[in-house]
């Protein structure tokens, strides 16, 4: 006789189908715990390399400095590009004066961010410098991981372009995707490759905080113009919300007593080259529109620079198209140093 199952078998089962209502409501009860209990936990947002970088630096740069007088914003050009113990050196100013808080990726948003968050102790200063990358003021230009994860509905309506970010502050898995993935690779990562969580900072020698596993040894070699440019430019729209972050930037810190300078951090002469002469209509809109915030008598300043040889850079001290080697960075931060000395005289003394 074969052997039966009362458990599998359809004869003694009397139940039916879960009813559609019931269903919905056991989805909905369990997303909106994932998005309580998860998505809105700063626990797994931390495996995010961006936002962890930002705590990082908070922790290891903001903490520490009591009293900054300078301040640098911005993304990882701004990181590599403006080392602060060598402008402490051009403008006389005793060590821990100057400090950078350029984040890979990092957006005016992220300096706007930082500013309010931090705003007793950055308030101090005599000037906060945000670096811009060719592209800060494009439509598309995203915001990145710092965004979703601390902005306000406020916020949302005033400075992004993208009308999902609405249902993101109200659903915040909506936002959590990026960093669900990466928390997924790290847990990956630690459980079956037995690797170390998160990525090791350190200190340069001459004042920049950066992630360890980045090397000074690579150069531009034959890296592809058309690739990185047509990323940039192909599909450029000039944004008014990404005008808008900068103008509040400048407006708040000037509400603080605290000159502005907007500094775009420049690029290979080669690539800068190439791009002006294939979209020319765009980089002049683009250029236009950040010299339209210059008002010295307001205490707001823009310098753009695009190629690299206008700040005494050559090729080689350029480890990709826009970002800079130690060797670059050094003649970057000197020629800045000076150029700080002769707009600004005596700022550092009042």
């Amino acid at each position: 006789m074969p052997f039966l199952s009362s458990i599998f078998s359809f004869e003694t089962w009397r139940g039916g189908l879960p009813r559609p209502g019931a269903a919905v409501g056991l989805a909905a009860g369990v997303l909106l715990l994932f998005d309580v209990g998860v998505a809105r936990r700063e626990t797994l947002w931390k495996y995010d390399p961006v936002v962890r970088f930002r705590g990082e630096m908070e922790a290891r740069v903001i903490a520490p400095a009591p009293a900054p007088l300078v301040v640098l914003f911005g993304s990882s050009t701004t990181k590599d590009a403006v080392a602060p113990r060598i402008l402490e050196g051009e403008l006389g100013l005793p060590q821990g004066s100057v400090i950078n808080l350029g984040i890979p990726f990092g957006t005016s948003y992220d300096a706007l961010f930082l500013y309010r968050r931090h705003r007793e102790r950055l308030s101090k200063a005599k000037l906060l410098i945000l670096g811009l990358d060719e592209c800060c003021l494009d439509a598309h230009h995203t915001f990145q991981a710092h965004a979703p994860y601390c902005a306000p509905l406020q916020d949302r309506l005033d400075y992004f372009e993208d009308p999902g970010t609405l249902l993101g502050w109200a659903w915040r898995t909506c936002d959590f995707g990026p960093a669900a993935a990466w928390t997924a690779e790290t847990l990956f990562r630690t459980l079956i490759h037995k690797e170390k969580a998160g990525i090791p900072f350190a200190f340069t020698p001459d004042g920049r905080f950066s992630p360890t596993y980045l090397s000074d040894k690579a150069g531009p070699g034959n890296l592809s113009h058309e690739v990185r440019a047509k990323a940039g430019w192909d599909h450029f729209v000039l944004s008014r919300k990404r005008a808008r972050v900068l103008k509040d930037f400048a407006a708040l810190a000037r509400s603080d007593g605290i000159q502005v300078l907007f500094l775009q951090i420049p690029g290979r002469d080669r690539y800068v080259d190439w791009v002006e002469a294939r979209y020319p209509e765009t980089r002049r809109a683009s250029r236009e529109a950040l010299l339209s915030l210059h008002a010295p008598a307001d205490g707001v300043r823009v310098r753009p620079e695009f190629r690299g040889s206008e700040m005494g850079l050559e090729e080689t001290d350029f480890a990709d198209h826009e970002h800079l080697r130690t060797t670059g960075a050094r003649k970057f931060t000197e020629n800045l140093g000076r150029w700080l000395r002769r707009e600004y005289p005596g700022l550092w003394l009042q």
